[in-house]
């Protein structure tokens, strides 16, 4: 009987030992997700202090939970500690259990801590073996070429988009093509090596004829090398093909006219933009000087009354209007008194300002230092 009543205590302690046990993970088990979404809440709230503490014992306690290593770690690096951030994702790496689209994410989060920190070897390495992993994810391609682009690595950039287009056939890239063989151009001229940089100018148009960049630079290196009527050439094309930039030449185009005894072209060049890019001001306005020079001032009047026709708001327009009368010698006081009133607005700078995230310059943005973007600008007169 005692035995009996032995074996029934024992059996009664084994259960309440093991459901001590139980009760004790189950809220052990409680308290670790409890840090891990008080921690979400904080991002939400923009807690970073906080959700930082909460994540930091998530992992501490809960080394399974792989999304709380990663959100750890995007916020150490979007927080100014992007060496801690790569250092951590970097250690949750090596664990052999991860599946492949984790091991994706860590390489990603990888490539942007690395880039934040400046260790722009490393995140080209990163970013090479994720493209690798997934060679026609959008995503990690366009990362890639983003770390080229940072680098300078245009001719691996070049190559990369190249191999890019031999499967996307129906997608091709071909203006981002042409932007780095541009800019490859630029680093074989850095190098000294003008000729090898000229033909890269060259193809860039043959990929993208409305590459104004290439046209630009291509233009010049003939410039250099004394090849005007080459250079001229060259602008004709440009004002041809992309009138929207043409404007960009013209300075130079009217000099090189000049020395060459053919500045009587440059009348048909202007006539041409405009033509082609109605809302073109600064063929006009060139067009309008060109006729004042030759003392064709009822001429300059035509052209100037139909510009302010299609830009009635134009400062500059108008300003160039009523000094065209001024020096005519027509109305000389109003002129005189309207002349001080417009010179102020008649003061303006070429705004550039990318399309897409807004950021402006003084100078075109081929590829915006703000978001990377190529070719996405567009530009206004900021009075």
């Amino acid at each position: 009987m005692i035995s009996y009543i032995l074996i029934a205590i024992a059996l009664l302690l084994l259960i309440l030992l093991i459901t001590g046990s139980f009760r004790r993970k189950t809220s052990s088990g409680e308290n670790r997700d409890n840090d891990y979404i008080d921690g979400l809440r904080s991002i939400i709230s923009g807690d970073i202090d906080q959700a930082i503490i909460k994540l930091k014992a998530t992992v501490k306690t809960n080394t399974d939970n792989v999304m709380a290593y990663l959100e750890l770690g995007r916020l150490f690096r979007e927080h100014g500690r992007p060496v801690r951030a790569s250092k951590l994702h970097r250690q949750l790496l090596v664990r052999g259990d991860l599946d492949a689209d984790i091991i994706q994410q860590l390489l990603y989060q990888l490539v942007l801590d690395y880039l934040a920190a400046g260790a722009l070897g490393k995140a080209q390495e990163m970013a090479e073996r994720l493209v690798e992993r997934k060679k026609k994810d959008k995503k990690y391609s366009d990362l890639l070429l983003q770390v080229y682009e940072i680098k300078g690595e245009w001719d691996k950039a070049l190559m990369y988009v190249q191999s890019l287009n031999r499967w996307q056939k129906k997608h091709r890239d071909l203006p981002r093509l042409a932007y780095y063989k541009v800019q490859s151009g630029l680093a074989k001229e850095k190098q000294g090596a003008f000729r090898e940089g000229r033909i890269r100018f060259r193809e860039a148009v043959k990929l993208d004829k409305t590459c104004a960049q290439a046209y630009l630079y291509w233009s010049k290196s003939y410039l250099r090398e004394d090849r005007l009527k080459d250079a001229v050439k060259i602008w004709n094309d440009f004002c041809e093909r992309v009138p929207q930039w043409a404007h960009l030449a013209f300075e130079e185009l009217e000099e090189t006219l000049f020395k060459l005894n053919r500045y009587d072209e440059i009348e048909g060049i202007y006539q041409k933009v405009w033509n082609k890019r109605p809302t073109a001001q600064d063929a006009v306005l060139r067009l309008a000087v060109y006729y004042q020079k030759l003392g064709k001032i009822n001429e300059a009047l035509d052209i100037l009354h139909q510009a302010i026709e299609t830009y009635p708001d134009s400062a500059r327009v108008r300003y160039a209007l009523i000094t065209t009368y001024k020096d005519n010698g027509d109305s000389a006081n109003v002129i005189s008194e309207a002349q001080k009133f417009l010179s102020e607005l008649a003061e303006t700078t070429t705004l550039y300002t990318c399309t897409f995230c807004s950021q402006s310059s003084e100078t075109p943005p081929w590829r915006c230092e703000h978001c990377g973007k190529w070719n996405n600008f567009s530009n206004q007169d900021n009075r």
